[in-house]
């Protein structure tokens, strides 16, 4: 049985949501208004989770990348022309990431 990366998110979302619905509740109840309340809470978890990752990463990949290396080539040439002490650069060398 080959894997096939079509079928991938189709995959997922039926693991996902059989698991949902088999962890969360503790004994078998047949009310559709619990059912449809836990997989409408997953689904919504999912799409808020997938919402603030959008608007938190409005800085792509590359433009992170320049960033600290410009940052990190201008702290060499502050080194190398003695403006700041190795041992303050060392404690400040948190802000990069």
């Amino acid at each position: 049985m080959g894997c096939r990366a079509v079928y991938a998110p189709i995959g997922l979302a039926l693991a996902l949501g059989f698991t949902v619905e088999m962890g969360l509740q503790t004994t078998y109840t047949a009310d559709l208004a619990t059912i449809v309340n836990s997989n409408s809470a997953f689904v919504l978890g999912g799409v808020a989770a997938l919402v603030v990752t959008r608007m938190m990463r409005v800085i792509g990949a590359q433009a992170s990348a320049r960033r600290i290396i410009r940052a990190t080539y201008r702290d060499l040439a502050d080194l190398a022309d003695g403006r700041v002490s190795v041992l303050i650069k060392v404690t400040a060398a948190s802000r990069h990431f």
